[in-house]
């Protein structure tokens, strides 16, 4: 019983392994090209879909330690991870591959972030110069539609 939980826990680590080099690849190739609206949305669907299916991973994981760990009470995956690393072979190996792609899914969000706020930054510039523009406009409005601008501004 014991080999066979601990068989489904290898796996079930392997496929959150995977789904955080998914998400690290799909940072990498947002970063790759132009920024664009449409990647951006492509790119934020799919996280909002992985971060759905790593949540329910998550708890499998925590569920299958609390079998595999009766006497102990672990209650979030660093616990689980430090100690299945700490009890078995091939844990240890497990526990690498999990933190070593978590630290690059996060460096990834990171470079992710910095591009987001300098898109934001650009647009917030054209968004100012277009605000100066509609305030020189506002200022040639005429206040009597039957009189002249020029004339407005001279009284």
């Amino acid at each position: 019983m014991t080999v066979n939980l601990l068989h489904t826990f290898f796996d079930e680590a392997r496929r959150l392994i995977g789904l955080y080099k998914t998400l690290h690849e799909a940072n990498t190739t947002f970063l790759k090209d132009a920024y664009s609206t449409d990647k951006l949305n492509s790119l934020l669907e799919q996280r909002e879909i992985s971060f759905q299916e790593v949540k329910k991973i998550e708890d499998e994981l925590i569920s299958l330690s609390t079998a595999l760990f009766v006497d102990l009470k672990l209650k979030n995956l660093p616990e689980v991870i430090v100690q299945i690393e700490k009890s078995y072979q091939e844990g240890k190996s497990i526990a690498e591959a999990c933190r070593t792609s978590l630290n690059d899914l996060v460096v990834s969000d990171k470079a992710v972030q910095e591009c987001l706020s300098k898109e934001k930054a650009g647009i917030t510039k054209q968004i100012k110069v277009l605000r100066r523009g509609s305030a020189v406009i506002k200022g040639y409005r005429q206040s009597d539609p039957k009189g002249s601008c020029f004339f407005d501004k001279i009284k």
